[in-house]
């Protein structure tokens, strides 16, 4: 029986610190803005172009997935008894 992962090649996320002063945006209302730039019909085919896959994950949800990456990577390294020159 063979078993297959699918790994991403790379990850880019944005982060934001929480800011509570005069002015500041909401964080929510800028992981909006960000998740709707990377489904615009200009932006969308710019990433296409380079094998990138816009998903906006905010919060718990892309923290879990950074992890999962984390995880994912490290049992394939140790498996495959990868070790660092």
């Amino acid at each position: 029986m063979s078993t297959s992962i699918s790994l991403a090649a790379e990850s880019y996320g944005v982060w934001v610190l929480k800011y509570d002063g005069q002015g500041s945006v909401a964080q929510g209302q800028l992981a909006g803005w960000f998740a709707a730039a990377m489904q615009s019909p200009e932006v969308k085919p710019k990433l296409a172009v380079q094998a990138l896959l816009p998903v906006a994950k905010c919060g718990a949800d892309f923290t879990a997935h950074l992890r999962k990456q984390y995880n994912d990577y490290g049992r394939v390294i140790r498996e495959a008894n990868i070790k660092a020159e």
